[in-house]
């Protein structure tokens, strides 16, 4: 804490204290306006990041569909064999 040899130095710096705080106080609809804008950069980056997120989404989506597609696709297109015991055992089973 600053030290003060007398009180009329005590006096000064106390008013000078007491008017910047004023001054400050005055200054109030600078720091409002400070405030919004930086309250509307927040809102900004929260709407990319909402956007940033759908978009990992759809992706998702995207892919999982493909994915059920391509399986639909190799289970009905693959060849198909009706004849009973034609699978890989029962053919090893065989040729012993």
């Amino acid at each position: 804490m600053r030290e003060f040899k007398t009180k009329a130095e005590y006096e000064k710096w106390k008013e000078q204290k007491t008017e910047e705080a004023r001054k400050l106080k005055n200054n109030a609809p600078a720091q409002m306006e400070k405030s919004e804008q930086q309250s509307e950069i927040k809102s900004i980056d929260s709407t990319s990041a909402n956007a940033s997120g759908k978009n990992i989404r759809n992706k998702i989506a995207l892919i999982v569909l493909l994915a059920a597609v391509g399986l639909v696709i190799f289970f009905f297109a693959a060849p198909k064999n009706y004849k009973a015991g034609n699978d890989i055992i029962t053919q090893k089973e065989e040729s012993l």
